[in-house]
């Protein structure tokens, strides 16, 4: 069964708390039900641990591929950083708030380069090296709208809503035989 939205995660988690609750209670007519109601929720919490676990490690390995620190060319691993501070508030924000708030942040700092970053892009057909933040004279708030920072963006927003959604999931599972509603 697929979850896709909240609803049908909140009528899955309760059909699930549900399906836990009668196995359990089939245990007690057993002669052995209290060492099998044991076992059961022991197990049933070891293998999703594993698959959680397991999923998890496999994402960090993926990110270490996809983004290694050794790759972060001009300072771009500290605006990586910061936006990833904000999506972990507000997921909702748009392209246009954060680079807003890229901009404020930017200028707090005696440090004129510390939010700044480079991206590589097409210009008129040739490969060009965009600079931006106040250190290059090129704020954020101005170039909230070009497809290098929107899709910079976009990958935080689901690399954070994909990381929310996993520790959600251990959490519901870590509940799902301990809780007694």
């Amino acid at each position: 069964m697929l979850v896709s939205n909240g609803e049908n995660l909140r009528h899955f988690e309760m059909a699930t708390i549900e399906l836990g609750r009668r196995i359990v209670a089939s245990f007690e007519s057993h002669p052995e039900g209290k060492n099998f109601r044991i076992g059961w929720t022991a197990m049933v919490s070891y293998f999703s641990a594993l698959g959680y676990w397991r999923g998890y490690k496999d994402a960090k390995r993926h990110y270490a591929v996809l983004d290694p620190t050794d790759r972060d060319p001009n300072g771009r691993g500290k605006v990586r950083r910061a936006v990833v501070k904000m999506f972990e508030k507000n997921l909702t924000l748009s392209a246009k708030e954060i680079c807003e708030r890229l901009d404020e942040m930017d200028g707090q700092h005696l440090d004129a380069r510390r939010l700044s970053a480079s991206f590589d892009t097409r210009i008129d057909k040739k490969q060009k090296t965009v600079h931006v933040g106040y250190a290059h004279g090129r704020p954020w708030s101005k170039v909230h709208r070009e497809p290098y920072v929107k899709m910079m963006i976009s990958r935080l927003r689901r690399r954070v809503k994909a990381e929310r959604y996993a520790k959600e999931w251990m959490e519901r599972s870590e509940r799902a035989f301990t809780d007694q509603h």
